[in-house]
């Protein structure tokens, strides 16, 4: 199952927004595939 983060989303898992895939793969046992748009805006978020 794929599920989309919406950039206000992202905010609330900040601290691990960098790793955000790997980090939700191993919360929930689901992948995480960002638009290449949110991954952008994923970036500026986090740096």
């Amino acid at each position: 199952m794929t599920k989309r983060l919406s950039p206000q989303r992202a905010l609330q898992y900040r601290p691990f927004c960098i790793r955000i895939s790997q980090y939700l793969r191993a919360e929930t046992g689901e992948e995480l595939l960002l638009p290449e748009e949110d991954r952008r805006g994923f970036t500026k978020v986090c740096l």
